[in-house]
């Protein structure tokens, strides 16, 4: 009887050493499955971003050009201005002269062409299929409307305007306006605006931070072998 017992133990434990991985990978498995999973909720809950990015340096000579318009625009040179602009610049109404853009009330608010040094500010994104730069680089961006990005790193959320307790910290996160913030005695653009982010979080947030792409934004191509300013367009 002894001897039948021996005999059984022998024979059956290499089989039960074999089975023994077996039980091991599947406890590893079952937690490495659940971390994948959570990993997927997590990118699904993030809140949007577009982060900033200039691409100009995809092309050594638009880099160039882009350095001496930011230097003519922050120094007011009309007339290099003019030679760094197409002759009939395209719009979303009638294209502009050189001449025309230059003067327009928009373009040329505070100090000279001050939106065109903000939106170069921001730098440029590349469209392959045209062989053009467009400032600013959110100008691209796949928004809806009434949708803007928060342009700054670790804006306030509060949940009231000026000296509301802190919500969160966004940077350069989408958000949705739902209402301007109205403030007595503050000028339009020292406002706020009540937000909500993509984390279903509202609040308020100081106006000059918000960017959307249906702001000012200026196209850039070449026009016989030069990079000119051959765009201008706002709104949607």
């Amino acid at each position: 009887m002894r001897l039948l017992v021996s005999v059984w133990v022998v024979v059956l434990a290499p089989a039960l050493v074999l089975c023994l991985p077996t039980v091991r990978d599947t406890k590893v498995a079952v937690p490495e499955a659940e971390k994948l999973e959570q990993d997927k909720r997590g990118q699904a809950n993030a809140p949007r971003r577009y982060l900033p990015e200039d691409q100009s340096g995809r092309d050594p000579s638009f880099l160039v050009f882009k350095h001496a318009l930011t230097a003519a625009a922050a120094s007011g040179d009309r007339a290099a201005l003019a030679r760094m602009i197409a002759p009939s610049v395209q719009t979303i109404e009638d294209p502009l002269t050189p001449t025309t853009l230059l003067d327009s009330a928009r373009v040329q608010e505070g100090t000279p062409w001050t939106s065109l040094l903000e939106a170069l500010s921001w730098g440029t994104s590349f469209n392959p299929a045209h062989e053009s730069f467009t400032a600013p680089y959110f100008a691209d961006a796949d928004i809806e409307g009434g949708e803007y990005i928060v342009t700054g790193h670790g804006v306030r959320l509060r949940d009231a305007p000026l000296t509301g307790r802190v919500i969160r910290k966004l940077s350069f996160e989408v958000v949705r306006v739902l209402s301007p913030a109205v403030l007595p005695g503050f000028a339009a653009d020292k406002q706020w605006a009540q937000v909500r982010t993509d984390l279903a979080e509202s609040g308020y947030i100081f106006g000059a931070f918000l960017k959307s792409p249906a702001d000012e934004r200026f196209v850039f191509q070449r026009i016989d072998g030069v990079w000119k300013l051959s765009a201008y367009g706002y709104g949607d």
